[in-house]
């Protein structure tokens, strides 16, 4: 009895692999989405996304880079890309996310805290290059001794809010 398909994978199991890529319908909500962030659109021009800041003590960034690569390659739908020509999303074989760290240790207080703050209006206003696969925006700023700032903006496009507090173990 067989117990994979043609290729030998598990079923159930999605194939992805560098250079992999596959074509998947959108949603009625992601369709509404990608219409919204148009700027053709009424009342267009903006994304829906969600914009998190977490705070942190002793932060290694390259731990969090390959965990903000692991996750990319655990979930799919963070390394899609949503061209807009149709009605469907690429799946892309890659994580497209890379992180983005700024080292403000040297900098005073008040510095450090225009820094975050502009980076907060920046990335809470953005929208992301979905048609790219850039659909998760991950930032740590390095802060006074080991405080850190990690900064998150992930378009609905690709995570819906209910789904962003589901955890599950590895």
């Amino acid at each position: 009895m067989a117990t994979g398909n043609r290729s030998g994978a598990p079923r159930g199991r999605e194939e992805h692999g560098p250079g992999t890529v596959r074509k998947v319908p959108l949603t009625p909500v992601q369709s509404a989405y990608r219409l919204g962030r148009e700027d053709t659109a009424p009342l267009g021009g903006v994304a829906c996304h969600m914009y998190f800041e977490f705070d942190g003590t002793a932060v290694d960034p390259a731990r969090l880079r390959d965990a903000v690569t692991r996750l990319q390659d655990r979930h799919p739908p963070l390394r899609t890309a949503f061209p807009g020509d149709d009605e469907t999303a690429t799946l892309l074989g890659v994580p497209t996310a890379r992180l983005l760290v700024r080292d403000l240790t040297a900098s005073d207080a008040e510095e450090q805290a225009r820094a975050v703050a502009a980076v907060r209006e920046q990335m809470s206003g953005q929208r992301l290059d979905v048609a790219r696969g850039q659909v998760l925006d991950v930032r740590l700023t390095l802060l006074s001794g080991t405080d850190s700032r990690l900064h998150v903006d992930v378009d609905l496009l690709a995570a819906d809010p209910p789904s962003i507090g589901t955890c599950r173990p590895c």
